[in-house]
């Protein structure tokens, strides 16, 4: 399938894909919040929240906001050159 250019792709790991599929649900008016907090084991505040920012932002809503960047506990890039510099003999 050709890709078009007002499509974006959204990397998702399964619990996002699922939550995409129950918030779905919400708007079709098959489920109700209460019910997707519950399948979703969250409270429903945070599914609420979750309900606000998948409609205004759709799919890519649902997507760890941190999800890209590296992480605050990470290895300083100069350590890790050192040590892979140890631990892989030149070859």
């Amino acid at each position: 399938m050709p890709s078009r250019p007002d499509m974006e792709t959204i990397t998702m790991n399964r619990k996002e894909r699922k939550r995409m599929t129950i918030m779905s649900g919400v708007k079709r008016k098959e489920l109700s919040q209460v019910q997707a907090a519950e399948l979703m084991g969250l409270g429903y505040r945070q599914a609420k929240r979750l309900w606000r920012r998948y409609q205004d932002e759709g799919d890519a809503g649902l997507v760890h906001r941190l999800r890209g960047r590296a992480g605050l506990r990470r290895t300083a890039p100069a350590l890790r050159a050192q040590v892979l510099r140890f631990a892989l003999p030149a070859l």
